[in-house]
């Protein structure tokens, strides 16, 4: 029989984890990554609670569903967990950490812009816009702008599968040196090639705007067109319809009898009763 402080302390253990999963998995919740402060202020939303962060080089833990908002005038930081990347949150963004599913981190650009630099290991990385997504990235270093008219991308190393929210299975790759945009209801942009400057300045400079308002995009890509339609099954190809029989032919009227032929006297013989 085992000594009763070992039994207790055993039940003990199993109460709390208990306890912990039946209060939203206190104990099992693992940071996602740690927000760091560069410059600025900064607020972060988590369990519903808003807290704003001032002194720069401040580091706090941020977790699934966190909120991060920059001012203006500020810069932080998010080191994802496990190495797979860092994002660099530029001011007046709102940020969010969607989840991780199937050990891949989905990251939320609400609005604003950011800079991404995933490693190259497992798992993957994916960032989505209120109007496009950019999926199972890995190994690549790229900037996404949103604002309410568009979403754009420029891809500094690696390459991006970018697409759509209204066209989702039209998806472009947009690799080193390319942008590409998606407006409302439309497919990505083709990919085009930048200038080297034109790369610098996206990234260095701050705001929201400096990516649309120094690209001049491509056009929209080309949607899938729809193949027409085969035969009905069982129709042998190029049976066709059957041939139409046509109306049965026309009866016409009936030929005309006519009159009677004329019967005419008899002919010439003995008369009876006559001379012979």
């Amino acid at each position: 029989m085992q000594p009763i402080s070992a039994r207790f302390v055993r039940s003990a253990c199993c109460l709390a984890i208990a306890l912990g999963v039946w209060a939203g998995g206190t104990l099992a919740a693992q940071p996602a990554g740690e927000l760091i402060l560069t410059r600025g202020v900064v607020k972060l939303r988590h369990d519903q609670q808003d807290r704003i962060y001032g002194t720069p080089g401040e580091r706090v833990a941020v977790f699934v569903g966190d909120h991060v908002q920059t001012a203006h005038g500020t810069q932080a930081r998010i080191v994802l967990h496990d190495g797979r990347g860092e994002v660099s949150v530029y001011s007046s963004t709102a940020f969010q950490i969607l989840g991780e599913n199937a050990g891949q981190t989905v990251l939320g650009l609400l609005v604003g812009k950011a800079a991404f630099a995933v490693g190259g290991g497992a798992a993957p990385v994916s960032v989505r816009t209120p109007m496009a997504s950019m999926k199972d990235v890995r190994g690549a270093r790229f900037v996404a702008e949103h604002s309410g008219a568009q979403t754009a991308l420029l891809t500094e190393d690696g390459s991006v599968a970018f697409s759509s929210r209204a066209y989702p299975d039209v998806q472009v790759t947009v690799t080193q040196g390319q942008v590409s945009h998606v407006v409302p209801m439309q497919p990505p942009s083709v990919p085009i090639q930048t200038s080297v400057s034109v790369q610098i300045r996206i990234v260095r400079e701050d705001g929201t705007d400096i990516l649309t308002k120094s690209i001049e995009f491509g056009a929209p890509a080309a949607l899938p067109s729809l193949a027409p339609a085969g035969p009905p099954s069982g129709v042998p190809v190029g049976s066709g319809p059957p041939p139409s029989a046509g109306p049965p032919p026309s009866a016409g009227p009936p030929p005309s009898v006519g009159p009677p032929p004329s019967v005419g006297p008899p002919a010439d013989g003995p008369s009876r009763g006559g001379r012979p």
